[in-house]
């Protein structure tokens, strides 16, 4: 899945975070693991993650979902 062509510079921005780079093709289930493998990683760390959840919740909506 060729992510620049669904998501915003903002979006792309969050999943770089994540380990997506629009360079690459990839398919929703990886995608969807990333997501979740990173913001489980945060979990430990002294943010909300509630606010991580918000953040990728709308990417994941897009390109899992669609």
């Amino acid at each position: 899945m060729k992510i620049l062509e669904k998501c915003n510079k903002e979006e792309i921005d969050l999943l770089q975070n994540v380990g997506i780079y629009k360079e690459y093709e990839y398919s929703k289930e990886e995608i969807e693991i990333k997501i979740g493998n990173f913001i489980m990683s945060q979990s430990t760390k002294n943010e909300d993650m509630g606010k991580i959840i918000k953040k990728y919740s709308n990417i994941l909506e897009k390109l899992i979902k669609k």
